[in-house]
């Protein structure tokens, strides 16, 4: 009977990360979305002042969240993101707003795909 008993509590605790790692996912997704929407709306006026200050708003989310979003996601696809992080902040340091535009869509699109594919793969 004591090990009916640890199975469901195992069982519990597990359900329980899922539930709040989906949900942290989620938020961080999310937020990190809003602020890439004003990033670009500042880039598109060329208001480079406003545009630093979302994107570090950007940054600092994912950092924030980073830890969860290691967790799950492969690290390739994590590396993708923070590479394309990157470049997209050099690329506003230099107010080159066409190709920032094009990598920050890349960084977006690959952000806004994290709670669709994210999860424990313990086989591929």
């Amino acid at each position: 009977m004591k090990s009916v008993w640890i199975s469901w509590i195992l069982l519990a605790v597990v359900f329980i990360f899922i539930v709040l790692h989906a949900f942290v996912i989620t938020d961080m997704t999310k937020d990190i979305l809003k602020y890439v929407d004003e990033t670009k709306a500042a880039v598109s006026s060329e208001s480079w002042d406003e545009a630093s200050e979302a994107m570090e708003r950007v940054k600092s989310r994912w950092e924030s969240g980073g830890v969860w979003a290691e967790l799950t996601i492969r690290a390739d696809r994590l590396d993708d993101i923070k590479i394309s992080l990157d470049r997209s902040e050099v690329l506003l340091s230099e107010r080159d707003k066409t190709a920032f535009l094009s990598e920050f869509t890349r960084f977006e699109l690959l952000v806004d795909d994290i709670p669709d594919n994210e999860g424990l793969e313990f086989l591929k």
